[in-house]
């Protein structure tokens, strides 16, 4: 082992843990975690975990012209976010987590956290199998490099996207097709976005794996049923009227600032009420569209952005070349995209690393490789100051340096057989 290698192991290791140590230390503090906390709590009450008739009432109650008449209303509506109808995920999460709801929420605030960083090192000790070994220490430290803004944030706000992660490349990785299908399946109702990861199925023709995805999605359905199948119906027919199809139907859904997916941009440069507080202060929309013409744009968009990809599953792709693309999909082309959803893109930004430094005549792709990776830092509130990541944020930059990785990842040659 070289000096330099040694040195990187050690900056990798003060990497890993000044996740942990800021993880542990913001386990206290209320987070996103305690939506699923108070979610699961409700659920072992048997009391609505989406607090459907609230939300209901709320619904049509103010326009935004009632923003300008009166002036304590923007306090009030901010106020609801994370109070109101917060959690969001299938009622299968919720009732997966009531076990840890009978513990004081700081205990089970750092029990959740230690989880998801277990699942964090585990999906780097995956990640090591799946790319080559000898060079590993070298691409850990880019990867941890570019994408630690996203996983510090994730660990701050103690999310699921570890835990995800560590489910999306198990399943990709073992060879048994039932773990494999439960694998796949267990994330999905966790949180529909690793779904798609069944085109990579598909393309490796695993339709052993892809079936037991199915029995497995049946089974995780139907768990929360178990001892109360009318609640359990309950909480699933409220899930899709109040989340999924509203998510499907108005692009407006939690489309605030923060959100960096396709659909949130559009809704924040083209619609009137997408996130009132921000829209104000940076006059948007640029221009006023209905929201079947967001749709539409939506739609055609997401057409260009599919067709280099099922054009490169026909003319040749990698397996990890796959998976670095699915990856970035499943994040911009998610209803929601927090930052530390972005926690994803520690694996194509790891791939990406390591294609280019291993084919030389790749000259034009390091620098906009460079680049990209080089924006994520800087637009960071650490580095670049509030002012700078309002902006970004706002404008929606994690979407377009996602769409750039993704662009990036499919020029790539080929290099397995």
């Amino acid at each position: 082992m070289g000096k330099m290698e040694r040195i990187l192991r050690v900056v990798n290791i003060i990497f890993l843990l000044g996740i942990l140590v800021s993880g542990i230390d913001k386990s206290r503090a209320i987070s996103d975690f305690n939506d699923y906390y108070r979610a699961s709590q409700l659920y072992s009450s048997n009391s609505d975990i989406y607090q459907y008739e609230q939300i209901k009432d709320l619904s049509g109650k103010y326009t935004l012209d009632d923003l300008f008449k009166n002036s304590d209303l923007i306090s009030k509506l901010e106020s609801l976010r994370g109070n109101v109808a917060s959690y969001i995920y299938p009622p299968t999460f919720a009732y997966l987590l009531i076990p840890i709801s009978y513990l004081s929420y700081e205990n089970a605030s750092l029990l959740f956290f230690l989880i998801n960083y277990i699942c964090l090192l585990g999906s780097i000790y995956l990640m090591k199998g799946l790319f080559y070994p000898s060079r590993f220490t070298y691409i850990l430290f880019f990867s941890l490099l570019f994408s630690f803004r996203f996983l510090e944030n994730h660990a701050n706000n103690n999310q699921v996207a570890f835990i995800l992660l560590f489910l999306i490349l198990m399943a990709v990785k073992t060879r048994y097709n039932i773990l494999s299908g439960f694998l796949l399946s267990l994330a999905v109702v966790i949180k529909l976005t690793p779904l798609i990861f069944v085109i990579h199925f598909i393309h490796k023709r695993r339709f052993k794996a892809l079936f037991f995805f199915g029995v497995g999605l049946i089974f995780w359905i139907i768990l929360p049923l178990i001892g109360d199948i009318d609640f359990g119906l309950k909480n699933w027919a409220n899930w899709l009227d109040m989340v999924l199809l509203s998510a499907l139907k108005n692009p407006v859904f939690r489309a605030w600032k923060n959100n960096q997916s396709l659909i949130a941009t559009l809704a924040k440069y083209f619609l009137e009420g997408a996130d009132p507080i921000n829209q104000l202060l940076f006059r948007m929309p640029f221009y006023s569209l209905s929201v079947g013409s967001v749709k539409l744009i939506f739609n055609f968009i997401v057409l260009l952005i599919l067709v280099p990809l099922f054009y490169r599953y026909r003319n040749g792709i990698d397996s990890n070349q796959s998976l670095s693309a699915l990856f970035i999909l499943s994040v911009i082309l998610s209803g929601i995209s927090w930052i530390h959803t972005f926690a994803f893109f520690i694996f194509p930004i790891g791939f990406i690393f390591h294609r280019i430094t291993q084919t030389p005549e790749l000259v034009w792709r390091k620098r906009i490789y460079f680049i990209l990776c080089a924006l994520i830092i800087l637009t960071g509130k650490s580095v670049g100051g509030s002012v700078v990541d309002s902006i970004s944020l706002m404008f929606s930059l994690l979407l377009y340096i996602g769409l750039g990785l993704y662009f990036l990842t499919l020029s790539l040659p080929r290099r397995e057989n």
